[in-house]
Protein backbone atom coordinates (compact mmCIF):
# COMPACT_ATOMS: atom_id res chain seq x y z
CA UNK A 1 0.00 0.00 0.00
CA UNK A 2 1.27 3.30 -0.77
CA UNK A 3 2.04 5.41 2.07
CA UNK A 4 -0.43 7.98 2.63
CA UNK A 5 1.79 10.85 4.00
CA UNK A 6 4.94 10.25 1.92
CA UNK A 7 3.73 12.11 -1.14
CA UNK A 8 5.81 11.86 -4.84
CA UNK A 9 9.10 14.43 -5.11
CA UNK A 10 9.37 15.17 -8.54
CA UNK A 11 12.53 17.06 -10.34
CA UNK A 12 10.89 20.50 -10.22
CA UNK A 13 9.27 22.41 -7.42
CA UNK A 14 5.76 23.41 -8.63
CA UNK A 15 4.88 26.91 -8.66
CA UNK A 16 3.11 28.21 -5.33
CA UNK A 17 0.80 29.91 -7.20
CA UNK A 18 1.08 31.71 -11.31
CA UNK A 19 3.00 34.79 -11.28
CA UNK A 20 2.68 37.92 -13.97
CA UNK A 21 5.74 38.25 -15.75
CA UNK A 22 8.50 41.04 -14.47
CA UNK A 23 9.61 43.76 -16.28
CA UNK A 24 13.04 45.12 -15.33
CA UNK A 25 12.26 48.40 -16.62
CA UNK A 26 8.71 48.93 -15.05
CA UNK A 27 11.12 48.45 -11.43
CA UNK A 28 14.19 50.68 -12.47
CA UNK A 29 11.22 53.55 -13.20
CA UNK A 30 9.69 52.77 -9.64
CA UNK A 31 12.45 52.51 -7.56
CA UNK A 32 15.70 51.89 -6.64
CA UNK A 33 17.58 48.47 -7.61
CA UNK A 34 20.20 46.22 -5.90
CA UNK A 35 22.45 43.16 -6.77
CA UNK A 36 23.65 40.27 -5.30
CA UNK A 37 27.03 38.28 -5.71
CA UNK A 38 25.38 35.18 -6.93
CA UNK A 39 23.50 36.97 -9.79
CA UNK A 40 26.80 38.40 -11.07
CA UNK A 41 28.10 35.08 -11.03
CA UNK A 42 25.18 33.55 -12.92
CA UNK A 43 26.39 32.42 -16.48
CA UNK A 44 23.74 34.80 -18.15
CA UNK A 45 24.78 37.86 -16.44
CA UNK A 46 26.88 39.08 -19.80
CA UNK A 47 22.80 38.74 -21.16
CA UNK A 48 21.22 40.79 -18.56
CA UNK A 49 23.85 42.84 -18.74
CA UNK A 50 22.85 44.31 -22.09
CA UNK A 51 19.51 44.68 -20.84
CA UNK A 52 20.50 46.53 -17.54
CA UNK A 53 22.70 49.20 -17.78
CA UNK A 54 20.95 50.98 -21.01
CA UNK A 55 17.74 50.97 -18.99
CA UNK A 56 19.54 52.49 -16.48
CA UNK A 57 20.59 55.17 -18.61
CA UNK A 58 17.34 55.78 -20.60
CA UNK A 59 16.02 56.51 -16.62
CA UNK A 60 18.53 58.54 -15.47
CA UNK A 61 18.94 55.50 -12.32
CA UNK A 62 21.97 53.41 -10.91
CA UNK A 63 22.55 50.29 -9.97
CA UNK A 64 23.33 49.78 -6.33
CA UNK A 65 26.08 47.42 -5.42
CA UNK A 66 27.22 47.09 -1.19
CA UNK A 67 30.84 47.04 -0.83
CA UNK A 68 30.52 43.49 0.75
CA UNK A 69 29.56 42.16 -2.64
CA UNK A 70 32.60 43.57 -4.07
CA UNK A 71 34.20 41.98 -1.42
CA UNK A 72 33.25 38.89 -1.80
CA UNK A 73 33.97 38.47 -6.03
CA UNK A 74 37.37 39.32 -5.21
CA UNK A 75 37.93 36.97 -2.83
CA UNK A 76 36.39 34.23 -5.41
CA UNK A 77 38.34 35.67 -7.76
CA UNK A 78 37.63 33.71 -10.53
CA UNK A 79 36.40 33.70 -14.11
CA UNK A 80 32.88 34.65 -13.97
CA UNK A 81 34.29 37.21 -10.72
CA UNK A 82 36.70 38.74 -12.84
CA UNK A 83 34.10 39.33 -15.61
CA UNK A 84 31.83 40.67 -13.19
CA UNK A 85 34.31 43.44 -11.64
CA UNK A 86 35.27 44.76 -14.79
CA UNK A 87 31.53 44.82 -15.44
CA UNK A 88 31.13 47.06 -12.32
CA UNK A 89 34.25 48.98 -12.81
CA UNK A 90 33.45 49.65 -16.48
CA UNK A 91 29.43 50.99 -15.71
CA UNK A 92 30.60 52.94 -12.62
CA UNK A 93 33.32 54.92 -14.52
CA UNK A 94 29.88 55.72 -16.36
CA UNK A 95 27.64 56.64 -13.65
CA UNK A 96 25.53 53.45 -13.48
CA UNK A 97 26.78 51.81 -10.58
CA UNK A 98 27.01 53.31 -7.28
CA UNK A 99 29.02 51.22 -4.48
CA UNK A 100 27.37 51.28 -0.77
CA UNK A 101 30.11 51.78 1.84
CA UNK A 102 27.71 52.15 4.30
CA UNK A 103 26.99 49.02 5.92
CA UNK A 104 28.02 47.30 8.96
CA UNK A 105 27.59 43.20 8.25
CA UNK A 106 29.79 40.73 6.63
CA UNK A 107 27.21 39.26 5.89
CA UNK A 108 25.81 40.41 2.53
CA UNK A 109 22.36 38.31 3.67
CA UNK A 110 22.24 40.37 6.23
CA UNK A 111 23.29 44.00 4.61
CA UNK A 112 20.65 43.39 2.04
CA UNK A 113 17.89 42.79 4.73
CA UNK A 114 19.03 46.09 6.45
CA UNK A 115 19.13 48.10 3.59
CA UNK A 116 15.53 46.87 2.54
CA UNK A 117 14.20 47.03 5.96
CA UNK A 118 15.61 50.86 6.35
CA UNK A 119 15.24 52.48 3.32
CA UNK A 120 11.89 50.95 2.25
CA UNK A 121 10.35 53.52 4.86
CA UNK A 122 10.79 57.49 5.03
CA UNK A 123 12.36 59.47 7.95
CA UNK A 124 10.83 63.00 8.23
CA UNK A 125 13.55 63.92 10.35
CA UNK A 126 16.13 63.51 8.13
CA UNK A 127 14.41 64.50 5.17
CA UNK A 128 14.26 61.04 3.81
CA UNK A 129 11.80 59.35 1.85
CA UNK A 130 10.93 55.83 1.38
CA UNK A 131 11.95 54.10 -2.23
CA UNK A 132 10.56 51.03 -3.69
CA UNK A 133 13.55 48.61 -3.84
CA UNK A 134 14.37 45.68 -5.98
CA UNK A 135 17.18 42.67 -5.63
CA UNK A 136 18.56 40.69 -8.16
CA UNK A 137 20.07 37.45 -6.28
CA UNK A 138 20.08 33.66 -7.22
CA UNK A 139 19.47 33.18 -3.58
CA UNK A 140 15.94 32.22 -3.14
CA UNK A 141 15.52 32.16 0.91
CA UNK A 142 16.84 35.69 0.80
CA UNK A 143 14.58 36.42 -1.78
CA UNK A 144 11.96 34.99 0.20
CA UNK A 145 12.85 37.10 3.19
CA UNK A 146 12.75 40.46 0.98
CA UNK A 147 9.18 39.73 0.02
CA UNK A 148 8.54 39.04 3.67
CA UNK A 149 9.18 42.36 4.77
CA UNK A 150 6.04 43.38 2.98
CA UNK A 151 4.01 41.94 5.12
CA UNK A 152 5.20 43.26 8.71
CA UNK A 153 2.47 44.82 10.43
CA UNK A 154 4.39 46.65 12.51
CA UNK A 155 6.05 48.64 9.58
CA UNK A 156 4.84 50.24 6.62
CA UNK A 157 6.32 51.41 3.92
CA UNK A 158 7.36 51.13 -0.01
CA UNK A 159 7.18 47.67 -1.88
CA UNK A 160 10.49 45.37 -1.61
CA UNK A 161 10.75 43.11 -4.20
CA UNK A 162 13.40 40.28 -5.29
CA UNK A 163 13.90 38.12 -8.39
CA UNK A 164 16.92 36.40 -10.15
CA UNK A 165 18.48 35.79 -14.00
CA UNK A 166 16.81 33.06 -15.51
CA UNK A 167 17.70 30.99 -18.26
CA UNK A 168 17.35 33.32 -21.11
CA UNK A 169 18.82 36.40 -19.55
CA UNK A 170 15.88 38.25 -17.77
CA UNK A 171 14.93 38.86 -14.58
CA UNK A 172 12.18 36.45 -13.10
CA UNK A 173 10.17 34.84 -9.73
CA UNK A 174 12.74 32.26 -8.39
CA UNK A 175 12.24 28.83 -6.22
CA UNK A 176 12.35 28.40 -2.99
CA UNK A 177 15.50 26.43 -2.80
CA UNK A 178 15.76 25.10 0.76
CA UNK A 179 12.24 23.30 1.55
CA UNK A 180 12.73 22.42 5.02
CA UNK A 181 12.02 17.79 5.38
CA UNK A 182 10.62 16.06 8.00
CA UNK A 183 13.83 13.66 9.04
CA UNK A 184 11.19 11.76 11.30
CA UNK A 185 8.52 11.17 8.61
CA UNK A 186 11.19 10.01 6.56
CA UNK A 187 12.47 7.45 8.69
CA UNK A 188 8.65 6.01 9.38
CA UNK A 189 7.23 6.04 5.88
CA UNK A 190 10.55 5.05 3.79
CA UNK A 191 13.72 2.68 3.26
CA UNK A 192 16.40 5.43 4.27
CA UNK A 193 19.71 5.71 2.15
CA UNK A 194 23.38 7.49 2.26
CA UNK A 195 25.39 8.82 -0.18
CA UNK A 196 29.04 9.33 0.42
CA UNK A 197 29.09 13.16 -0.01
CA UNK A 198 26.80 13.09 2.90
CA UNK A 199 28.95 11.00 4.97
CA UNK A 200 31.68 13.19 4.23
CA UNK A 201 29.82 16.89 4.44
CA UNK A 202 30.66 19.08 7.32
CA UNK A 203 27.69 18.98 8.78
CA UNK A 204 27.06 14.76 8.84
CA UNK A 205 28.35 14.81 12.65
CA UNK A 206 24.97 16.83 13.06
CA UNK A 207 22.72 15.15 11.10
CA UNK A 208 24.03 11.87 12.85
CA UNK A 209 23.21 13.39 16.28
CA UNK A 210 19.95 13.79 14.61
CA UNK A 211 19.11 10.87 12.83
CA UNK A 212 20.45 7.83 14.82
CA UNK A 213 18.32 8.49 17.82
CA UNK A 214 15.15 8.19 15.67
CA UNK A 215 16.12 4.72 13.57
CA UNK A 216 16.94 3.40 17.07
CA UNK A 217 13.07 4.46 18.46
CA UNK A 218 11.96 3.39 15.07
CA UNK A 219 13.65 0.46 14.77
CA UNK A 220 14.79 1.00 11.40
CA UNK A 221 18.22 0.89 9.67
CA UNK A 222 20.06 3.39 7.43
CA UNK A 223 21.20 1.68 4.23
CA UNK A 224 24.84 2.16 2.85
CA UNK A 225 25.72 0.58 -0.27
CA UNK A 226 28.94 -1.36 -0.79
CA UNK A 227 30.01 0.91 -2.70
CA UNK A 228 29.57 4.05 -0.86
CA UNK A 229 31.76 2.05 1.97
CA UNK A 230 34.22 1.02 -0.99
CA UNK A 231 34.16 5.44 -1.76
CA UNK A 232 35.00 6.06 1.57
CA UNK A 233 38.13 3.84 2.21
CA UNK A 234 39.29 5.12 -0.73
CA UNK A 235 39.09 8.52 0.59
CA UNK A 236 40.58 7.47 3.64
CA UNK A 237 43.41 5.68 2.76
CA UNK A 238 44.76 7.10 -0.88
CA UNK A 239 43.45 10.85 -0.58
CA UNK A 240 44.00 12.54 -4.34
CA UNK A 241 46.45 14.62 -3.06
CA UNK A 242 46.18 16.93 -6.34
CA UNK A 243 43.15 18.17 -4.60
CA UNK A 244 43.35 21.63 -2.34
CA UNK A 245 41.06 20.22 0.69
CA UNK A 246 41.91 16.52 0.23
CA UNK A 247 43.49 16.29 3.44
CA UNK A 248 40.32 17.83 5.39
CA UNK A 249 38.59 15.04 3.26
CA UNK A 250 40.71 12.07 4.18
CA UNK A 251 39.76 13.36 7.72
CA UNK A 252 35.91 13.22 7.09
CA UNK A 253 36.08 9.77 5.59
CA UNK A 254 37.94 8.51 8.47
CA UNK A 255 35.43 9.87 10.81
CA UNK A 256 32.88 8.69 8.41
CA UNK A 257 34.34 4.83 8.55
CA UNK A 258 34.61 5.14 12.29
CA UNK A 259 30.67 6.62 12.76
CA UNK A 260 29.08 3.62 10.28
CA UNK A 261 30.78 0.72 12.69
CA UNK A 262 29.79 2.24 15.74
CA UNK A 263 26.61 2.25 14.46
CA UNK A 264 26.39 -1.19 12.72
CA UNK A 265 27.32 -2.75 16.21
CA UNK A 266 23.91 -1.02 17.52
CA UNK A 267 22.32 -2.41 14.97
CA UNK A 268 21.13 0.80 12.81
CA UNK A 269 23.35 0.02 10.12
CA UNK A 270 22.65 -1.65 6.75
CA UNK A 271 25.83 -2.65 4.51
CA UNK A 272 24.72 -3.37 1.37
CA UNK A 273 21.33 -4.11 -0.29
CA UNK A 274 21.26 -6.63 -3.05
CA UNK A 275 23.79 -4.56 -5.66
CA UNK A 276 25.51 -6.06 -7.81
CA UNK A 277 26.78 -3.26 -9.71
CA UNK A 278 30.71 -2.76 -9.17
CA UNK A 279 30.82 0.87 -11.00
CA UNK A 280 30.00 4.48 -9.68
CA UNK A 281 27.71 4.94 -6.65
CA UNK A 282 25.55 6.93 -8.68
CA UNK A 283 24.72 3.87 -10.71
CA UNK A 284 24.36 1.78 -7.94
CA UNK A 285 21.53 3.91 -6.32
CA UNK A 286 19.72 4.27 -9.89
CA UNK A 287 19.65 0.59 -10.08
CA UNK A 288 18.56 -0.45 -6.61
CA UNK A 289 16.15 2.57 -6.40
CA UNK A 290 14.66 0.94 -10.18
CA UNK A 291 13.92 -1.96 -8.26
CA UNK A 292 13.17 -1.36 -4.88
CA UNK A 293 10.77 0.86 -5.18
CA UNK A 294 7.78 -1.63 -6.91
CA UNK A 295 7.69 -2.52 -2.89
CA UNK A 296 9.33 0.22 -0.87
CA UNK A 297 8.88 3.91 -0.52
CA UNK A 298 12.50 4.63 -0.89
CA UNK A 299 14.39 8.09 -0.07
CA UNK A 300 18.27 8.94 -0.11
CA UNK A 301 20.13 11.78 1.14
CA UNK A 302 22.73 13.12 -1.22
CA UNK A 303 24.02 16.45 -2.50
CA UNK A 304 24.05 15.80 -5.73
CA UNK A 305 21.52 17.04 -7.48
CA UNK A 306 21.81 15.58 -11.01
CA UNK A 307 21.95 12.26 -9.27
CA UNK A 308 18.66 13.51 -7.30
CA UNK A 309 16.71 14.90 -11.23
CA UNK A 310 17.57 11.68 -11.96
CA UNK A 311 15.84 9.25 -8.97
CA UNK A 312 12.91 11.81 -8.87
CA UNK A 313 12.17 11.59 -12.47
CA UNK A 314 11.70 7.41 -11.32
CA UNK A 315 8.41 8.96 -10.32
CA UNK A 316 7.41 9.91 -13.81
CA UNK A 317 7.67 6.63 -15.06
CA UNK A 318 4.59 5.25 -16.95
CA UNK A 319 6.01 1.73 -17.61
CA UNK A 320 6.34 0.90 -14.24
CA UNK A 321 4.38 1.52 -11.24
CA UNK A 322 6.10 2.27 -8.16
CA UNK A 323 6.23 3.57 -4.86
CA UNK A 324 7.59 7.22 -4.25
CA UNK A 325 10.87 7.50 -4.87
CA UNK A 326 12.15 10.87 -2.77
CA UNK A 327 15.76 12.93 -2.11
CA UNK A 328 17.10 14.98 0.36
CA UNK A 329 20.42 16.76 1.67
CA UNK A 330 22.15 18.93 4.28
CA UNK A 331 22.25 23.09 3.44
CA UNK A 332 25.71 24.07 3.19
CA UNK A 333 25.99 26.40 6.33
CA UNK A 334 23.54 25.28 9.23
CA UNK A 335 23.58 21.44 7.79
CA UNK A 336 19.37 21.66 7.75
CA UNK A 337 17.87 18.16 6.64
CA UNK A 338 15.70 19.79 3.10
CA UNK A 339 14.23 18.52 -0.42
CA UNK A 340 17.19 17.86 -2.87
CA UNK A 341 14.40 18.31 -5.51
CA UNK A 342 17.57 17.92 -8.69
CA UNK A 343 17.27 21.89 -9.29
CA UNK A 344 20.76 22.22 -10.53
CA UNK A 345 21.25 25.91 -11.16
CA UNK A 346 19.79 27.44 -8.45
CA UNK A 347 21.76 25.25 -6.01
CA UNK A 348 24.84 25.93 -8.37
CA UNK A 349 24.18 30.01 -7.55
CA UNK A 350 23.51 29.14 -4.23
CA UNK A 351 26.52 27.07 -3.20
CA UNK A 352 28.63 30.08 -5.26
CA UNK A 353 27.38 32.60 -2.77
CA UNK A 354 28.65 30.58 0.44
CA UNK A 355 31.87 29.53 -0.81
CA UNK A 356 32.42 33.14 -1.78
CA UNK A 357 31.21 34.32 1.50
CA UNK A 358 33.95 31.59 3.16
CA UNK A 359 36.77 32.97 1.56
CA UNK A 360 36.53 36.75 2.70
Amino acid sequence: MKPKNLPKQTSSSPPLRKKEPVSLEKHIRDGKLLIDTSSLLHEKYPELEKQLFPLLKAEGKQLIVPRGVVEELEARGNKDARYALRSLGRHQKNGLVVIAVDENDNDTTNVFLTIFTNFRIGNQEEGRQGHQLTLITQDADLAHDIFNLNRLLSQGGRKAFAYGINKNGSIDHLKKINHPADLNRVVKTSLLFIDTNILTHDKYPKLEKELFPILKKEDKKLIVPNRVIRELEKLAENPDLTKEDALETQKKAKYAMKSLARHQKSGSILIGFGENDSSHADNVFLTQFTSARTTHALSLISQDVRLARDLLNLNKLRSQKGLPVSVYRLTEVEGKFVINNGDVESLKAHRAKVEAAKKR
